[in-house]
């Protein structure tokens, strides 16, 4: 019969050489990315390249998640207000501090930068409930910008990642009928950012109307992540006097928005949020949704009709705003 006095130190030496296995092979898959890894890799190796064309500081920068990637065109904006622009919108599931992450590098003096968080960005956390998009590549192709997060954060996101993970990066890596460049994002992303594969119209109004957004109809909370994360970005931004407005996610006019007490508190948390940080909110919420005739094949992905109208909204927007900031610098 097996003692109190034996039992502890067999159970902790069986966790301690499961914590061991685990931190093995998550070490040994971490340069072997699962699929969505690859693909969503690609869509920031694009923008990364995109943000190395556009050239020095003075640039407009549109950033945050699928719905500026499939929302906004920074050439369009381009020729209307004659300021070299970027679209810098990533797939969303990488969560606000990883995008800024990537994007901080590529700023400049005299840049300005426009947010368009989707709604969900604003409940953002760190570790615990994630997205498995940015579980995905933390372990993976940014596995350096995990390493650099707070330590009880990374032991976390460890113990979060789920085994088939671990079990599709090696897969993917030692499957000799696999290359794993067919993973690579196809879609069309030129030079500035901007995608071009949003041709035409893959969702229906019925599946549109399906359910509203759920971060926009129950109570915004902005997480005390996303308090941290959008805080210091803002103080980043003013020491590299790079100037920062923040505006609104296109999504589909879904009927419950309209006329709801709750869904008006929360723009106004938004509001009072960027407002407390000091950062000017450019637009009105319900002028970034549109019909369902304008929407490629998700509730907040436009297709390029939809992108046209959307740019030349928010170029009207910003316009009053740009022709300010160009008098008190001297241009």
């Amino acid at each position: 019969m097996i003692t109190k006095s034996r039992l502890f130190p067999s159970f902790f030496a069986g966790f301690l050489a499961a914590v061991l296995t685990w931190g093995g092979a998550l070490e040994f898959i971490t340069d072997k990315p699962v699929p969505n890894a690859v693909f969503t890799q690609t869509i920031v190796e694009a923008k990364l390249n995109a943000a190395r064309e556009v050239g020095d500081g003075g640039k407009a920068i549109f950033t945050g998640g699928s719905n500026v990637l499939f929302g906004v065109d920074s050439k369009q904006f381009g020729q209307e207000t004659g300021r070299p622009s970027l679209n810098f919108g990533c797939a969303a599931g990488l969560g606000p501090e990883l995008i800024l992450h990537l994007l901080k590098p590529m700023l400049k003096q005299g840049d300005l930068v426009v947010m368009c968080w989707e709604f969900g960005h604003y409940k953002f956390t760190r570790s615990g409930q994630v997205d498995i998009t940015y579980l995905n590549i933390l372990f993976g192709p940014q596995r350096d910008f995990r390493r650099n997060l707070p330590v009880q954060d990374r032991l976390s996101l460890a113990l979060n990642l789920p085994t088939s993970h671990v079990r599709k990066a090696i897969g993917t890596a030692f499957n000799p009928y696999v290359d794993t460049e067919i993973y690579r994002c196809q879609w069309a992303i030129d030079s500035r950012g901007n995608l071009r594969s949003n041709q035409g119209k893959k969702i229906s109004k019925t599946e549109l109307l399906e359910k509203p957004l759920s971060s926009v109809v129950s109570k915004m909370e902005i997480s005390r992540d996303a308090r941290d994360i959008f805080s210091k970005f803002v103080q980043y931004c003013h020491n590299q006097e790079v100037t920062l407005l923040a505006s609104w996610p296109n999504i589909f006019a879904h009927p419950d928005y309209f006329n709801n007490q709750r869904v008006a508190a929360n723009f106004k948390t938004i509001e009072l949020f960027w407002k407390d940080q000091d950062v000017e909110v450019v637009g009105n919420p319900f002028d970034a949704m549109f019909q369902a005739d304008y929407f490629h094949d998700t509730i907040y992905h436009l297709n390029s009709e939809g992108v046209a109208i959307r740019t030349a909204k928010l170029t009207k927007d910003l316009k009053p705003w740009l022709a300010t900031e160009a008098g008190s610098t001297g241009n």
